[in-house]
Formats: C-alpha cells, sequence, structure tokens
C-alpha cells in the first residue's frame, strides 16, 4: 500500500467507525468495537473492498492511533472522536468486550 491508499482507507474507516456505520450496515457496541470480519464484509459488499493486510497497515501506520484492534484482533475500533450517539464515553479506554458482545442487539422501543 503506498501512502495515497492509506490515507484514503483511514479516511473511510473514520467515516465508518466514528460517525456512519450505517452507511454500509455495521453493527457496533457501546465502546464502538466491530467485528474485523464484518467490516471487511460489509465495505466489500457495498463496493469498498480491502484486505485484512491493507486494515492491519492502516492500524499500525496511522500516525494519529486513531484506530485499535482488541487483544485477540478479531475486533476493531476507532479510539476517539465519535458522533454515533450510541458510543458511550464513558467506557474505560481499555475496555475489550468478547466477540459475542461486538454484535448489539436491537434497541428497545
Amino acid at each position: 500500500m503506498n501512502e495515497k491508499d492509506v490515507v484514503r482507507l483511514s479516511k473511510r474507516l473514520s467515516n465508518w467507525l466514528r460517525h456512519n456505520p450505517d452507511a454500509i450496515g455495521l453493527s457496533m457496541d457501546s465502546a464502538g468495537w466491530v467485528l474485523v470480519e464484518d467490516l471487511l464484509q460489509q465495505a466489500a459488499a457495498h463496493g469498498r473492498p480491502f484486505t485484512r493486510a491493507a486494515l492491519e497497515t492502516v492500524v499500525e501506520q496511522n500516525n494519529k492511533r486513531r484506530f485499535e484492534f482488541d487483544e485477540s484482533g478479531a475486533l476493531i475500533r476507532a479510539r476517539q472522536g465519535h458522533s454515533v450517539r450510541s458510543i458511550s464515553a464513558t467506557r474505560p479506554p481499555n475496555h475489550r468486550p468478547s466477540s459475542t458482545t461486538a454484535r448489539p442487539s436491537a434497541p428497545s422501543i
């Protein structure tokens, strides 16, 4: 990946993981975690495919450390700057949900 590709993917990830997960049908928990596999599949289904290797490059090379994987590598999230109302700003920064909690239930009405 060249620098331009890294920046382009980083901007898309920022949009999807910080502001507009519904744009590609992502489900995130209250701490902003999404399953990496879901992110890859949904991006591809919406005409924006990229590889796991490209995702890892963006996470590693982002100079502002905008994204992080959980300890297992199965989940990813934006670390700050969410405009999605369902993301809790009170979660501890080291909170790591299990992959079973990454799919939030439907909101109650």
